[in-house]
């Protein structure tokens, strides 16, 4: 089963193109249906909206504004990004449950997530291809005006408020010009969907970064490379195993071997029971080499499935820059996998990813931080624009790690809550023995719901994995009587921190 990302700006036209792939028998997972979901009239959303966002964004019967809620957000970018970091947790939740049910249906062989939010949330890195529907500008705008009667000035609000569409195109593989009719757009999608269908066989990578193509280079679908995968020792073809042609030419000699035995009064006493020895032992030992065949087979299979789920671990978990990241968390006395895991949850590895609410580079620092962090550091000719440069950027990313973990005595629990919600909401957690039970650190068991409780179970469980499979030989597992072992991922984690406090001194001053 292929996965196609659909986007595109509002007003696009993305909807009669998700329309057209559904009449072509597409499995579609429409990310407007599971907002409308999970906001209807006792969705589990609707309580946390009301705390966020108080009882003007709904009607007296009790039920979302949903026209409230969009003039609130859409003219306030911090708004719009508290609305999206409640809902993305659950969103992504149902998008991983669709995803396994179309997995599951041999009849799907491609399954569209059709998100207006896909770079903007990160969601393309579920994706082997991306679509994007689009039109320019000026036509945009009018559409929407049309669509809404909304004035110039509210649409062009709207449009503001998501990533600008032409940025879009440019990360997608495909550009799907809607300036046309419908019926031309319907040909357009019916004639990409046959290449798709054609190649829908072939193994493409869940993308890890998006991939960057101009808008004239994707009107046209390609193939994507094939992934690379570490070589294995060839298989042998589907013949006949070797057991089985050892059975064979064991066991006819000793049927062969059997001298034939006249029926005569004094052979049959000693020949009957021969033959039903040697009947006997012929059976017991083709049981035995079947029961081996099978045991093998049995062995063969589970050793299949380790290997295609430890490649599907790696695919999920690449790394990029390692020699910085390993630089720069040696330099602030972090654990490398650590880092990894963050930048993997932060941006995926992309240093030109950008949030809606304008957090940079690969690990998703905010303009005031960095710029705090700049004078810490004491660096000259400071522009936000050098957060673009991945060196850059995971320097300051982790001098604040250090700086979080020196707040909170190095436990990966607390700096990655920190990190995702700021460090005064994890000191009020820490006062609350609901989250911190008798231990007085928090357990992510007992974190509030929410997005930073979802955050911080990814980051562990990432940093579990790097650890495992690139960093394991830097960082040995801790003995179980060692005072700075604690746990969290699976039975072990380690404490951020320790020749780094240093360095962190000596720029806090």
């Amino acid at each position: 089963m292929r996965i196609i990302g659909l986007t595109g700006g509002i007003a696009c036209g993305k909807s009669h193109v998700s329309d057209c792939l559904r009449s072509e028998g597409c499995r579609i997972i429409d990310g407007d249906r599971i907002s409308r979901a999970l906001t209807a009239p006792g969705a589990p959303l609707l309580g946390p909206i009301r705390e966020t966002f108080g009882d003007t964004v709904f009607a007296a019967d009790g039920t979302l504004n949903r026209a409230a809620l969009g003039r609130l957000v859409f003219s306030d970018p911090q708004q719009l990004q508290r609305l999206n970091s409640l809902m993305q947790p659950w969103i992504l939740q149902r998008i991983e449950q669709e995803l396994e049910q179309a997995r599951n249906d041999p009849q799907v062989r491609i399954c569209v997530l059709d998100m207006p939010l896909l770079f903007e949330q990160r969601l393309n890195r579920l994706c082997e291809r991306i679509w994007c529907v689009y039109l320019p500008h000026d036509l945009q705008l009018e559409r929407l005006m049309a669509r809404d009667g909304s004035d110039a000035a509210s649409a062009q609000q709207r449009i503001a408020s998501q990533m600008d569409t032409s940025q879009k195109a440019r990360l997608s593989d495909v550009v799907i010009d809607n300036s046309g009719s419908k019926e031309e757009t319907r040909a357009r999608v019916h004639e990409l969907l046959a290449w798709e269908l054609a190649h829908a066989d072939d193994v493409l990578p869940v993308r890890q970064s998006p991939r960057r193509r101009t808008a004239a280079a994707s009107l046209s679908p390609t193939p994507a490379p094939q992934p690379q995968t570490p070589a294995r020792p060839a298989e042998a073809p589907d013949a006949e195993p070797e057991p089985i042609a050892r059975t064979q030419r064991r066991a006819r000699p000793i049927t062969e071997s059997v001298e034939p035995v006249e029926d005569t009064p004094e052979s049959v006493p000693m020949a009957q029971p021969l033959r039903r020895a040697l009947v006997i032992l012929s059976v017991l030992l083709v049981f035995c080499l079947a029961g081996g065949i099978l045991m093998q087979a049995y062995l063969d299979s589970r050793a299949r499935a380790r290997e295609a789920a430890h490649q599907a671990i790696l695919a999920a978990h690449p790394v990029r820059y390692q020699e910085l990241i390993e630089e720069y968390a040696g330099l602030y006395g972090l654990q490398p996998a650590y880092v990894t895991a963050i930048i993997l949850n932060e941006s995926s590895f992309d240093c030109l990813a950008e949030s809606s609410v304008g957090a940079r580079g690969l690990m998703q620092l905010m303009e005031d931080t960095a710029g705090w962090i700049a004078g810490k550091l004491r660096i000259k000719d400071y522009s936000f624009d050098t957060l673009w440069d991945p060196e850059t950027n995971v320097r300051f990313g982790c001098w604040y790690l250090n700086y979080l973990a020196s707040l909170f005595e190095g436990d990966p629990v607390a700096v990655t809550a920190a990190y995702h919600a700021g460090q005064g909401t994890v000191s009020q957690w820490l006062t609350n023995t609901s989250y911190t039970g008798e231990s007085r650190q928090l357990i992510p068991d007992l974190l509030p719901e929410g997005p930073t409780k979802v955050y911080v179970g990814r980051v562990t469980r990432a940093y579990g994995i790097y650890d495992a499979l690139y960093y394991h030989a830097l960082n040995p597992v801790p003995d179980a009587a060692d005072d700075s072992a604690v746990t969290g991922t699976g039975d072990e984690r380690y404490r951020l921190t320790g020749r780094g406090h240093s360095v962190l001194q000596d720029t806090v001053d």
